[in-house]
This record gives structure tokens, sequence and C-alpha cells, in this order.
């Protein structure tokens, strides 16, 4: 299978149990979408753009998404806060794309 379809097959299956017990309650996913939460790099970029779209069919499933900008990378040096910004901003944009909904979380 390639990378990440079994994730999303796994994620339909919840989602799709969660929503038939509890049909009214709002649905998210956080951190699962976009990928880009760990090792964030210009290299690794062009392998989470393959990745993203695979969420598709995830995103018409929820409610909304949390992309997670996580702040591990933040070492105090300048080269550290360029590269959270960078992993941020694709964090955001690259949700935008899958969703109309989603709520941003900054971890420590």
């Amino acid at each position: 299978m390639e990378n990440g379809k079994s994730i999303v097959q796994n994620l339909l299956k919840v989602i799709r149990s969660f929503r038939r017990v509890n049909p009214s309650v709002l649905i998210g996913l956080y951190s699962e979408v976009p990928q880009n939460t760990y090792g964030f790099s210009a290299t690794t970029r062009a392998v989470y753009d393959q990745l993203n779209p695979q969420y598709a069919p995830v995103a018409a499933e929820v409610d909304y998404y949390s992309p997670a900008l996580y702040n591990f990378h933040v070492d105090g040096t300048p080269a550290g806060e360029e590269l959270w910004a960078h992993s941020a901003a694709y964090a955001v944009r690259a949700c935008r794309l899958l969703v109309d909904r989603f709520i941003k979380y900054v971890t420590y």
C-alpha cells in the first residue's frame, strides 16, 4: 500500500463509526492533516505535498482540521525561528487546500 493510504482508510473507518453513534457531535482531527508535523524542511516539503491530497476523503468526512503548529524547532536561533515560521505557514496553507474550517493550535 502506498504511504498514507492505510492511515486514510483507518481514519475514515473511525470517523464514520463515531458519527454513526454520535451524529450531532462535531468531529475534527488534530495534527493528522496536513502531514508536516515531524522533520519539516525544504526537502521534505515535496513528500508532504504528495501525501496531503490523499487525505481529501478524510476532509470530506470531518467538520474541521486542527493543524499542529509544533514549536519544537524553535531553539532561540534565527534559523530555528525561520524553520518554525515556514513549517507553520505550510501547515496552514496545506490545511486550507483540504478544508474550509480549521482551528490552529500552537504547542510547546
